[in-house]
């Protein structure tokens, strides 16, 4: 009877050393907000986009000096439809502690580059994802609109 409570105790310390991933392997994003809700084409206005991420094995961001393109966002607009700069990659640092590659989750915060007003005042959203370093792509998420004023 005595064991009883050491096997339990030793139970306990094998669950709680589960190095298993809480979240998929591959990064999952969710929309956080978007601000300002009007801003004006080619002027300083940064717009801050927030998404706040998920992944199983950690592998979020790129490592070393080398920086690689890992974020990508999308303007909607179907006057841009055709540009091919209507996407813009950009480069996240390392999102894994030191220690080991846990499940991690957080949230970013992009700046981005009043981009140019569209002739028929349509709407801005943004489509975003992010892609691991092992080469797995996020969901695909949208953004509330915004306007862009001339």
């Amino acid at each position: 009877m005595r064991k009883l409570p050491i096997i339990i105790l030793l139970l306990f310390l094998l669950i709680a050393c589960d190095d298993s991933p809480v979240f998929p392997l591959e990064p999952e994003i969710f929309f956080v907000g978007i601000s300002p809700e009007q801003a004006t084409q080619y002027t300083a206005d940064e717009i801050q986009l927030t998404i706040r991420y998920q992944d199983g094995d950690g592998d979020l961001g790129y490592e070393g000096s080398e920086r690689i393109n890992n974020l990508y966002i999308t303007d909607t607009r179907s006057f841009f439809a055709t540009n091919p700069s209507r996407t813009a990659a950009y480069s996240i640092p390392s999102l894994t502690p030191d220690t080991r590659r846990p499940s991690i989750q957080g949230e970013i915060t992009i700046s981005i580059m009043t981009p140019p007003a569209e002739p028929n005042a349509e709407l801005l959203v943004y489509e975003v994802y992010l892609v691991d370093r092992a080469g797995n792509m996020s969901n695909v998420i949208k953004t509330t609109p915004i306007t862009v004023n001339p």
